[in-house]
């Protein structure tokens, strides 16, 4: 027996909208559920995590699907020894640009230097979307100084390395 309903479009679709993908992933699944992305857990159990994303096109890229697909890797890497507490996701910031000079990017290393913060270690969607050439050496000692294990970063298909984890406890 079929347990599915028919759910209605609660939008209709501009077949010249440019955001086409992201109509469709407002709309309801088949079983009603909307494909809103995952909120951030206000208090989870284990390590509070931070996730940080970014795409580097606003032209040729859907925010919405492009946060989602690394967000969804975010949360799987974490799953069983914490939740994401903050989102930090750059749009339009090329991944040769420093940290410094990414608006989001810029924000979570200001957070770091809050004893107060709200995360205790730092998620990455792909590793290869938030790190250019050295960067990550470069960010290293700074992670370090202020109590932030090296960040949790998936490595994308492509790298021979597999998954990079996080290393240590939270604070």
């Amino acid at each position: 027996m079929n347990d599915l309903k028919e759910v209605p479009l609660q939008h209709a679709a501009e077949l010249d909208s440019p955001d086409l993908l992201g109509w469709w992933i407002r709309q309801p699944s088949r079983r009603g559920h909307l494909r809103a992305r995952r909120l951030t857990t206000p208090h989870p159990q284990g390590i509070r995590f931070a996730f940080h994303g970014r795409m580097s096109t606003k032209e040729f890229q859907d925010r919405l699907s492009s946060t989602r697909w690394q967000r969804d890797f975010a949360e799987d890497l974490v799953d069983g020894r914490g939740g994401i507490v903050a989102e930090f996701f750059d749009v339009g910031c090329s991944r040769r640009l420093p940290w410094p000079q990414r608006p989001q990017a810029a924000r979570l290393l200001a957070a770091l230097a809050d004893p107060d913060r709200e995360f205790d270690a730092i998620v990455i969607g792909e590793y290869e979307r938030a790190f250019y050439g050295d960067q990550f050496r470069q960010l290293a000692p700074m992670f370090k100084i202020y109590g932030v294990p090296r960040p949790a970063a998936r490595r994308s298909p492509r790298a021979d390395e597999g998954w990079a984890a996080t290393g240590g406890e939270s604070r």
